[in-house]
């Protein structure tokens, strides 16, 4: 049991960490079609930020030089929310016609729905970061079994908030990327793209 769930963690990390690549590539081709067309595709913007990622990981090695970008982090992180939930309820007002069908082929349903099945499995990972922390107080059990109980309470709150009032403001046909459904100033989905591609870079460092 212990080497399985060795595997499943290690998978499940790996397959996190390269999702951050991968999203904060995509902040970048965003933020370089605010800023003019280019002729860059979109792996070149990957590969770009996956040298970012190992950068910031070479400069801040260990997670005891993560504090001041803990706390940047956080601040990183509710803005987005802020700043997503606002420009998407103000959109919802507007936008009379949404459809909350589900589209597509059976096949396109099933890969669909595995797709939600990972992005929630994924989701309720991020609790690993606070148990750890937590078991550096004693008692351990207690103070890993409080940070779970706020992660699942508080934390997917905000986790699933996002997709609810994407999905409410949008509909069943909004964007696997909900920056891209906005209907907001340039200077404002280049903020939100670069609160991305910096939240990727330092939440691909905090994964053990």
């Amino acid at each position: 049991m212990y080497y399985a769930t060795l595997i499943f963690q290690f998978l499940t990390l790996f397959l996190l960490n390269t999702g951050f690549i991968l999203l904060g590539g995509r902040a970048l081709k965003d933020i370089n079609l605010e800023l003019g067309q280019s002729s860059l595709r979109l792996q070149y913007f990957i590969i770009i930020a996956g040298v970012a990622c190992f950068i910031f990981a070479f400069f801040i090695p260990t997670m005891s030089a993560m504090r001041i970008w803990l706390g940047a982090s956080t601040i990183v992180t509710s803005l987005y929310i802020a700043i997503l939930t606002f420009t998407a309820v103000k959109d919802a007002k507007s936008n009379t016609k949404r459809n909350y069908g589900i589209s597509g082929s059976k096949v396109d349903k099933v890969f669909n729905g595995l797709g939600a099945i990972s992005a929630i499995i994924v989701c309720n990972t991020c609790g690993m970061i606070p148990e750890l922390q937590s078991t550096l107080r004693r008692p351990a059990v207690q103070n890993m079994r409080k940070a779970l109980y706020v992660q699942f309470t508080v934390g997917l709150m905000f986790y699933y908030g996002v997709s609810i009032v994407g999905y409410w403001a949008y509909g069943s046909s909004v964007s696997s990327y909900l920056p891209n459904e906005l209907s907001c100033p340039k200077w404002v989905k280049i903020l939100i793209n670069t609160l991305v591609l910096l939240q990727s870079v330092i939440s691909q460092n905090v994964r053990p």
